[in-house]
């Protein structure tokens, strides 16, 4: 009886060992199976994050120059010329504006959008100095913020009233109405782009005193009638 008894436990341990190897087995077989998948998706996933993380890089950039371009001042050099403070080329943009950030003291900046370098490369930056009348010149590293770093470089279009895109907008008695401003990368190649409005409080005519002046030729604007430009002056604008 005793035998049987013994017999009869050694036959059950014996099939809890084979048990417990056929489990071990499966989960092997199932983590080498989770092993294959993650291997396959984890870059994927990877590669997906890299690019969002970048694509709101670019548009926090792009929102902060088109804020810096949209609040541009009407702001002529004085003496005996009649342009205003606003110098644009298809890599940077010079303008003044009121002065903005926790630092800042009330009144007008200088503000430079373009390229610098730094120990880390080339980059896109903002600099900006206190305002001087008649002065354009803005020292590329005064204030510098980084906005872009390589491969990513801007481009600028400029369009008057007449909505005809030009490269530059320099020494011209008005501000652009529009200015376009692309991000590109190494290859030149063209990622996120934003049309700008610039609305800033234009002088009253010359005239104003003999002829009299309506309201709306004085108001912040961005067309000759006072009315800021709608979609569809932007989009024919963009195509032609």
């Amino acid at each position: 009886m005793k035998a049987g008894n013994a017999a009869a436990r050694g036959g059950n341990a014996g099939f809890a060992l084979i048990e417990a190897i056929a489990a071990i087995v499966l989960l092997g077989v199932i983590l080498s199976s989770l092993a294959i998948i993650t291997s396959q998706w984890l870059p994927a996933w990877r590669k997906t994050y890299d690019r969002t993380q970048h694509s709101e890089a670019l548009a926090i950039a792009l929102d902060r120059v088109a804020d810096d371009i949209a609040a541009a001042q009407f702001i002529r050099v004085g003496g005996d010329l009649r342009s205003v403070m606003f110098e644009g080329s298809e890599r940077s943009v010079v303008l003044v504006r009121s002065a903005i950030g926790p630092n800042s003291e009330r009144g007008l900046e200088t503000v430079r959008i373009g390229e610098a370098t730094d120990r880390r490369g080339a980059m896109v930056a903002r600099s900006r100095v206190a305002f001087v009348p008649g002065v354009m010149e803005v020292d590329p590293d005064a204030g510098r913020v980084a906005l872009l770093r390589h491969p990513y470089w801007l481009s600028f279009s400029f369009a008057g009233e007449d909505l005809i895109w030009r490269p530059a907008w320099q020494n011209e008695e008005s501000l652009p109405a529009m200015v376009q401003v692309v991000v590109r990368d190494a290859s030149g190649r063209q990622g996120l782009a934003r049309v700008v409005s610039v609305r800033a409080q234009r002088p009253a005519p010359e005239n104003c005193a003999e002829n009299g002046c309506r309201p709306d030729q004085t108001s912040d604007s961005s067309q000759a009638d006072g009315e800021p430009l709608t979609r569809e002056q932007i989009t024919a604008g963009l195509s032609r």
